[in-house]
């Protein structure tokens, strides 16, 4: 039975590999028609991402600032303090998440688009 499956998902892929194949023509053929921008799916994409990391890495730096406040703020409350260092510290972490993922998507880039 799995034999059938396999065959029957072959057969019906198969049509696929045609279409992906031949993707860049039609969107040649539309941007020559429509007087589109030359901008391909893969540099909307990555600037997309490009954006998106961007945001987070100035969403976390807002954090980093927000916490220290919180800290300067606390009062000597050790409640308090604990509560800003551990928002510093998931500021930090989130800092470093999102630059690594920028600094990984242009190296991602680099050698699969470009």
């Amino acid at each position: 039975m799995k034999k059938y499956i396999y065959i029957s998902i072959a057969f019906l892929t198969t049509p696929l590999f045609k279409v992906f194949a031949d993707w860049r023509g039609g969107i040649d053929t539309a941007r020559n028609e429509f007087d589109l921008p030359d901008n391909t799916p893969e540099d909307v994409l990555l600037n997309f991402l490009e954006w998106t990391t961007m945001i987070l890495a100035v969403v976390a730096t807002l954090a980093f600032v927000i916490s220290g406040i919180m800290l300067i703020t606390s009062g000597g409350n050790p409640e308090q303090i604990n509560k800003a260092k551990d928002f510093i510290k998931y500021s930090i972490i989130g800092l470093i998440v999102s630059l690594s993922a920028h600094i990984i998507i242009i190296f991602i880039a680099d050698i699969l688009i470009i």
